[in-house]
């Protein structure tokens, strides 16, 4: 697939947004992408795989031509390692039914997090959390955070015994 048959697949499955705006997101992306690489990041986009920029060490080689021998210079390449997620649907293209067992998989982990993360919201909005409501963020300083216990003060100690 190249470039513009991504934005053409994009205009279509995306009516709501001009050629333009995604022509210019397409080109921001991979533009930031770019920018990253070149600074020496790490790019990882879960499910689908991660870019990372290797360094070559200098070799020799030779000229297929005339047979010398040349000193080729360190350089740096860039590595993409798939993720699990393109792995397998890769893998599992030429088998429908393992692929459909995959969606399953794929659509029941999605489904048991949102229930999970319902029932947090709801358990926090049941304690008079703040934060269940978005006022002050995900972890305020004053909240301890999920999974720790909440450290007694000295006051706080005083009064329950």
């Amino acid at each position: 697939m190249t470039r513009s048959e991504l934005i053409s697949e994009l205009v279509l499955r995306n009516p709501c947004f001009s050629q333009n705006v995604i022509e210019d997101a397409v080109r921001l992306m991979l533009d930031r992408i770019t920018e990253a690489l070149a600074d020496g990041d790490k790019i990882e986009i879960r499910g689908f795989g991660s870019l990372t920029v290797r360094k070559r060490r200098a070799r020799s080689g030779r000229n297929p031509s005339t047979g010398k021998i040349v000193e080729i210079g360190e350089t740096k390449v860039v590595n993409f390692r798939t993720g699990r997620e393109l792995r397998e649907r890769v893998d599992l293209s030429n088998h429908p039914e393992a692929a459909e067992s995959l969606e399953k998989a794929k659509r029941l982990r999605t489904e048991r997090a949102a229930r999970s993360a319902e029932r947090r919201a709801r358990r926090r909005e049941a304690d008079g959390d703040p934060a269940a409501s978005g006022m002050y963020g995900a972890f305020d300083a004053d909240r301890p955070r999920p999974g720790r216990p909440r450290k007694k003060s000295s006051a706080q100690s005083e009064v329950s015994e």
